[in-house]
């Protein structure tokens, strides 16, 4: 069912408008606004085994044109995650379930509060920071 609904999601991003579509009836995917409305965040985690999960997320820019960032989660190749510098195609995959907007000298950014099932009977939450160049 994961891997349908990616392909049928990115189509639906794809259509003119999509930003202003909710899709309030995904009802396993956390979606995330910063409070200007420029971006969302979609995240959702597939329980694959008793310690394994697979995260999957992207991101859409609320412009005219498509810009459509795909979140490639790269969790298990990330040695020293707490100081990485990461990207879309690099990410260290959870579920957002909360964002806060922090203004600093160098421009805006986003505190992503996340969920990593990690493991069946231990889970971590997770703290990112996303600014855009």
């Amino acid at each position: 069912a994961c891997r349908n609904m990616i392909p049928t999601l990115v189509k639906a991003l794809k259509l003119e408008n999509s930003f202003q579509y909710p899709f309030e009836r995904l009802k396993t995917v956390s979606i995330q606004y910063p409070r200007d409305s420029s971006f969302r965040i979609f995240t959702w985690q597939l329980y694959v085994d008793k310690d394994e999960y697979h995260y999957y997320g992207a991101i859409q820019m609320n412009t005219e044109k498509l810009q459509l960032f795909p979140l490639i989660d790269r969790s298990s190749t990330v040695a020293n995650v707490e100081q990485e510098e990461l990207t879309p195609e690099k990410w260290y995959g959870s579920v957002y379930y909360n964002m806060r907007e922090c203004d600093s000298p160098n421009g805006k950014y986003y505190l992503l509060f996340g969920f990593d099932g990690y493991e069946f009977f231990h889970k971590r939450k997770i703290v990112d920071v996303l600014y855009f160049r």
